[in-house]
């Protein structure tokens, strides 16, 4: 008896409820009542749902692990380069340390040294002054033997009689007075010039060419000046005036003879 109850009082309750939203003895069409999916339908969506919902988590989780992977990698690279900065101090504050000590191991020896000995002025070394070398000149046409001797006389004149005749005679025996004479040694000019030799006067310093009659008579004065006339060797030799015989020493007078002393009576 009490199911039976208990199902009319569901009944009367459901009765009420369609009596107060105005459905109450209203027809309900086919049309309107949606058919329950079936079961195959419910479990393809549900399977679809679930791979969606599965996909979103993965990419959630890629996400995450890429962005804790970067993390650690930053944190990496901060903490390398704080490593890097700090030995770059300590190998900084190790050089300055080191400089300090051997500037202090210095003023302590010049301290010492100062102490021991008088201080002493350093040498100071002359900075060699770079000179540009001269361009050389043109060559002169050769010269007669008249106008060679008379080149010759005027460079030696202004030293002397004695150097104008060394000037010749070394020039006649070195090149018979020839501007243009030319040895297979090297040798050339009037004077018979080796190049080396030319090189260090102010004529060939200056540029002037070795077969210049002028230059090369020019050249010989100065060497002469400086008493360099050994390096024509024989020419030289045969140059050099004959010694003065030396004059006969003036006899003395002959005293005269003592006077006798007188004889007495």
């Amino acid at each position: 008896m009490f199911p039976v109850l208990r199902i009319a009082g569901v009944l009367a309750t459901a009765g009420a409820a369609l009596y107060l939203s105005g459905g109450y003895m209203q027809p309900v069409h086919s049309s309107a009542v949606k058919k329950p999916p079936s079961v195959s339908e419910a479990q393809r969506q549900d399977s679809e749902q679930l791979q969606l919902s599965w996909q979103a988590a993965m990419r959630q989780t890629q996400t995450q692990i890429v962005a804790q992977q970067q993390q650690r990698i930053a944190a990496q690279r901060s903490e390398e380069a704080a490593e890097a900065q700090a030995a770059a101090r300590a190998a900084a504050e190790a050089r300055a340390q080191a400089a300090a000590q051997a500037q202090a191991r210095a003023q302590a020896a010049a301290q010492s040294q100062a102490g021991s000995a008088k201080p002493s002025t350093p040498a100071t070394t002359p900075t060699p002054v770079a000179t540009a070398t001269p361009a050389p000149k043109p060559t002169p046409p050769p010269v007669s033997v008249g106008e060679a001797r008379q080149i010759i006389l005027n460079a030696f004149a202004p030293q002397g009689q004695a150097a104008v005749t060394w000037g010749l005679a070394v020039a006649t025996c070195e090149s018979s007075d020839n501007s243009s004479a030319y040895n297979s040694s090297g040798a050339s000019g009037l004077f018979q010039f080796l190049p080396s030799t030319f090189a260090e006067t102010p004529q060939g310093q200056a540029g002037d060419s070795i077969w210049d009659p002028v230059a090369n008579a020019s050249a010989a004065a100065w060497m002469y000046g400086r008493g360099r006339q050994a390096a024509w060797g024989e020419c030289n030799e045969s140059a050099k005036p004959a010694p003065t015989p030396a004059a006969a020493p003036t006899p003395k007078p002959t005293p005269p003879p003592p006077a006798s002393p007188p004889r007495s009576s």
